[in-house]
């Protein structure tokens, strides 16, 4: 397992140094798993997301590249298995899903629009940043 992890890990520092080089850049795995590959653009973007934006994610340090790609990689994994087991069939579990993401994103925007803004605005007021 470690040494399949040096290797996913090898792979993406590789592709991010050469992408600009690559036309396919987009075509790259960076992962395989049974008959599943996941590719250099669906990881950026789940990356990105995660990160928050672009520049954001470009700031991040290659092993924090390397955690989300392993992270990223069993979520994948367990998404793939729920379906073979049918979970995805499951109305109940679907409900339940559906809820959660509700609730979830409900606190999600709440945190970004509200708690974080209003954090930041006390912070700068008590160093006397009024910018």
């Amino acid at each position: 397992m470690l040494f399949r992890s040096a290797i996913l890990f090898s792979l993406v520092v590789l592709t991010f140094i050469f992408s600009s080089c690559s036309p396919q850049h987009s075509d790259l795995i960076v992962a395989r798993y049974g008959d599943y590959d996941i590719k250099m653009k669906e990881f950026e973007n789940a990356y990105v997301k995660n990160a928050g934006s672009v520049e954001v994610a470009k700031q991040d340090s290659l092993s924090k590249l390397k955690t989300f790609l392993d992270l990223y990689i069993n979520f994948k994994m367990k998404l793939r298995d729920a379906q073979v087991r049918g979970f995805d069939q499951d109305s109940a579990l679907n409900q339940e899903l559906t809820d959660y993401k509700k609730k979830v994103g409900v606190t999600y925007l709440l945190e970004k629009n509200l708690v974080d803004p209003g954090l930041k605005d006390l912070y700068e007021k008590g160093n006397g940043n009024t910018e």
